[in-house]
């Protein structure tokens, strides 16, 4: 973004600064890309830190897996916690994930501000909705994970 085009501009109505954001949505296509690169990170993160696990730890990392036991809830818990940890971790820190990063998107409140912590673990929290990765798809492209937490993802 040029100087003439930034928002984050105090000195505006709010409403103007939701006008610019509105204009500059990112499409139904990008946020699904962003989701899919997002996607293939969070694998490769699980799958380093399940190997690391195995060479560090051996057998008592994984624990009995075939009978569900805790082993089994253990790795649940971690692959969960580690997906929460992505996303609030970049997107608290950079305003962007990875797959955003791509994709030049970057995310913002409803009015063009930087996101409160709040706001991010809030975003973070309502992608564990089922169904939700597809909720960004309709015609304004604003996912359950937006709306809820008073964010949007904008093109950069």
């Amino acid at each position: 973004m040029d100087g003439s085009d930034q928002i984050l501009d105090q000195d505006l109505d709010p409403r103007e600064n939701r006008q610019y954001v509105d204009r500059h949505l990112d499409s139904g296509g990008t946020r699904f890309l962003n989701y899919l690169i997002d996607v293939v990170v969070y694998y490769v993160l699980t799958f380093v830190l399940g190997f690391a696990a195995a060479i560090l730890f051996g057998d008592a990392a994984v624990g009995n897996m075939e009978d569900g036991g805790a082993g089994q809830v253990t790795w649940t818990l971690i692959v969960v916690l580690l997906l929460l940890l992505y996303y609030i971790v970049m997107e608290a820190a950079t305003g962007r994930t990875i797959g955003k990063y791509i994709t030049k998107s970057r995310v913002v409140t409803e009015d063009g501000g930087t996101p409160t912590l709040l706001n991010i673990v809030g975003r973070t929290l309502c992608r564990l909705i089922p169904f939700e990765a597809f909720s960004f798809l309709g015609s304004t492209a604003v996912g359950w994970h937006d709306s809820i937490s008073n964010t949007r993802v904008i093109k950069d």
